[in-house]
């Protein structure tokens, strides 16, 4: 708490402190600069000959004239090498997708249909690549005749300046009268503004403080703008932060949770396979070699997730996660660009990852005449990117059909675990844990900030803790809850744990009885009965 109160204070002084510095120099600054500019016309005035200024004024247009035909001329030869090397890219390109294509045609086990549509593909783009590279030439043609247009356009306008600036020669000796006469009264004004300036520490305080926040402030944005853009759309959640996120949790004090995998709490044998999965993964990652893909299975709420997410991060991979359900939303073709845009932004990250894939079932399943054409496209990209091994990216397969699978995808795996209900001993580990965490420790109550408005300027709400009486969850009772709960899987028990806070909170004194928790329970129970059976009332 201290060590957030005085960040706090330190970082709102500053900033009041640079603010005030800044403008208050900046008035100076700006009418100084413009004094001494002014200042500059008269010394070039008095030093420089009226005819002398003329024959100045001239060579100065003329090498002006050809600096910018010089610079014209080499931007537009650097214009028209960059189309030479677009068009290479193309061809690349061009030949990469010819190169695909007829890799998955060479593949025996893909439709005719599927087929003859891949060879629609490379016919029209093809057409296209042939009719994109003649519209390149052509539009390097076009710029070769630009360019000599404004070479005899820029020799126009030389022999047209000449006459102009003798012309000029009468107002110059004008402004060169008037430059002389206010001479001194200027040279005096800019001493005087100098002096007030090097008098002034305001004005170095404010330039320094202005030169470390445009620093910082380039810095950081351009972090968080290059976050924004790697983080594709399909992430529902991830543990890559951004550059912004990195700040924001700096100046709150606030430092992201790693959790382990003995957090998770599985059967004795499954756990013992997540951990030499997860010895042999983080191996895998130090080391530098193939990272292996995983289908873990198993009824709804029995911790997939939560396992992979934990397998993850134990083995020093960031991770993205999303629901394979949530590409219903987009169209076709939008459903496979983000598919692209995450395998792209898997190659490219720093750190190596892990894509985790829930409902697998929705998008890679078995393949069949009645599939979808936007399910076969989705499952065609996947399998694409993860038709050979790969050091920077696995994916983690989460499903309750494994049998649904496509057997492509299935060829893929190296790890197949299955996630179940907990028994006996891992039912009491969990009520245990959730009675902690929610009834004892209370975690629900720890008030965070969100972002940096919350941090400075709201105070949290006062929290209320729930009252347990002593006797609600002695061992006799954990016995009890342990047993009746059978079949329960964790999110069962979370759930059910989070619904004897609520019970406390509904009574005015926020207090907790044995009553309460029994009545919960049976209520619970029957619930889930019911939606086992379909709800079919009885």
């Amino acid at each position: 708490m201290l060590h957030r109160t005085v960040k706090k204070r330190f970082t709102l002084g500053l900033l009041v402190l640079l603010s005030g510095s800044f403008i208050q120099a900046g008035d100076n600054f700006w009418q100084t600069m413009g004094e001494a500019a002014f200042d500059m016309a008269g010394q070039v005035a008095k030093n420089v000959k009226l005819q002398e200024g003329v024959e100045f004024m001239v060579d100065g247009t003329k090498a002006f004239v050809n600096g910018s035909v010089e610079f014209a001329d080499r931007n537009i030869k650097r214009l028209q090498e960059y189309n030479l090397e677009m068009q290479r890219q193309k061809d690349k390109a061009h030949n990469d997708e010819m190169d695909r294509i007829d890799s998955q045609l060479r593949d025996r086990d893909i439709p005719e249909e599927y087929k003859a549509e891949l060879l629609r593909q490379k016919a029209a783009s093809t057409k296209a690549y042939e009719a994109e590279k003649l519209a390149g030439i052509k539009k390097n043609e076009e710029l070769a005749e630009f360019v000599k247009k404004q070479m005899d356009k820029s020799s126009d306008l030389l022999f047209n300046a000449g006459k102009d600036y003798l012309k000029a020669g009468q107002e110059l000796k004008k402004v060169t009268a008037m430059a002389y006469q206010q001479r001194k009264a200027e040279e005096e004004k800019a001493k005087v503004y100098m002096d007030s300036i090097v008098k002034n520490p305001g004005f170095f305080i404010g330039t320094f403080g202005a030169c470390v926040a445009l620093y910082y402030g380039f810095k950081h944005g351009i972090q968080y703008a290059d976050d924004m853009i790697r983080l594709p759309q399909l992430a529902e959640e991830t543990s890559l932060i951004s550059g912004r996120q990195k700040f924001v949790n700096w100046v709150t004090g606030v430092e992201p949770q790693e959790s382990a995998l003995s957090d998770v709490i599985l059967h004795e044998t499954v756990a013992e396979q997540i951990n030499e999965i997860a010895e042999s993964l983080g191996n895998i990652v130090k080391n530098g070699s193939m990272l292996p893909n995983i289908v873990l299975w198993g009824p709804p709420g029995s911790g997939k997730t939560m396992v992979a997410k934990r397998l993850a991060r134990s083995s020093g991979l960031d991770y993205i996660y999303f629901a394979a359900s949530s590409l219903d939303q987009f169209s076709t073709e939008e459903a496979v660009k983000n598919v692209v845009e995450l395998f792209e932004s898997a190659k490219k990250n720093k750190k190596k990852l892990m894509i985790i894939i829930d409902e697998a079932e929705v998008a890679l399943v078995k393949r069949s005449p009645e599939t979808p054409e936007k399910t076969r496209k989705i499952l065609t990209q996947i399998l694409t990117y993860t038709g050979t091994e790969s050091r920077d990216y696995m994916f983690v397969a989460m499903t309750n059909r494994p049998e649904d699978l496509d057997e492509a995808i299935l060829s893929r795996i190296d790890h197949s675990l299955y996630i179940g209900n907990p028994e006996y001993e891992q039912r009491k580990a969990l009520v245990e844990m959730y009675i902690d965490k929610y009834l004892v420790k209370g975690q629900h109550l720890q008030n965070k900030p969100t972002g940096l408005w919350d941090y400075f300027f709201t105070t949290p709400d006062p929290v209320v803790k729930v009252t347990v009486g002593e006797d609600v969850f002695c061992d006799e009772h954990i016995e009890y809850l342990t047993k009746i709960l059978d079949g329960f899987n964790g999110r069962d028990i979370s759930k059910l744990v989070l619904g004897m806070l609520n019970a406390a909170y509904a009574k005015e004194d926020c207090t907790l009885t044995w009553t309460m928790v029994e009545r919960l329970v049976k209520t619970k129970i029957m619930e889930k009965t019911a939606g086992q059976k379909g709800f079919i009332r009885t």
